[in-house]
């Protein structure tokens, strides 16, 4: 297995194992989208208690709905055609449409960095544990999260240069201690599956041999 992917080196062995948990990575693909979209849609009650009935709460209100809305589609496209085997993107577009929700938090509730850098942490986590996905996928997307923030943060909190390192402190660890934690699980996972498959085969092979001896002394 690869080393910094939890992959397998063998792209054959790497695509059997794929296409074996095609239908659990659909059924927890869906389950985690339609969570996920639902948490983020319920935090338009603390926007409404934070900006009231504004424009920019209206602004808000509608990137909230439109995000829900496409991560509930995706969810239920993912529920019947998704697998890491042939359609990979279709696993990407959620985290990247909800990163973006995240990021465009920031210039409509700037007053509200804290709770929404925590809120970042909480989703960088969410990511790498919560929904199912390949771990090369969770971090490209985690570091889209993580780097759009900041600079977003910069642009319109006018935060300090300490604050801009705090929050970047604290994303590398939460995006590193999320690495680690889904390379060990990717690796466990397929060290499982090969034992597994192993197994099988040898006793595949001891069917075969009781098979041929019975023959022989018929």
């Amino acid at each position: 297995m690869h080393w910094l992917t939890g992959q397998f080196c063998e792209h054959s062995k790497e695509l059997i194992y794929r296409k074996t948990i095609t239908s659990r990575v659909q059924f927890d693909s869906c389950l985690s989208l339609v969570i996920s979209a639902s948490i983020f849609g319920m935090f338009s009650i603390s926007d409404y208690g934070l900006l009231g009935l504004t424009n920019e709460y209206y602004l808000l209100l509608t990137m909230r709905v439109v995000v829900v809305v496409l991560c509930l589609f995706l969810a239920l496209i993912i529920r019947r055609w998704g697998g890491y085997a042939n359609r990979t993107w279709l696993h990407v577009l959620p985290l990247w449409i909800l990163a973006t929700g995240i990021i465009l938090i920031v210039p409509l509730r700037p007053d509200s960095l804290s709770t929404q850098t925590t809120a970042v942490v909480v989703a960088t986590m969410a990511f790498y544990l919560l929904i199912p996905n390949l771990l090369t996928v969770v971090t490209i997307a985690s570091l889209y999260l993580s780097v759009g923030f900041i600079i977003s943060a910069v642009l319109f909190a006018d935060i300090t240069p300490v604050v801009t390192l705090r929050i970047a402190l604290l994303l590398i660890m939460a995006n590193a201690v999320g690495f680690f934690a889904l390379l060990r699980l990717e690796s466990l996972q397929r060290k499982q599956f090969s034992l597994l498959h192993e197994e099988r085969h040898q006793n595949c092979t001891l069917l075969k041999e009781i098979a041929h001896r019975k023959s022989l002394e018929t």
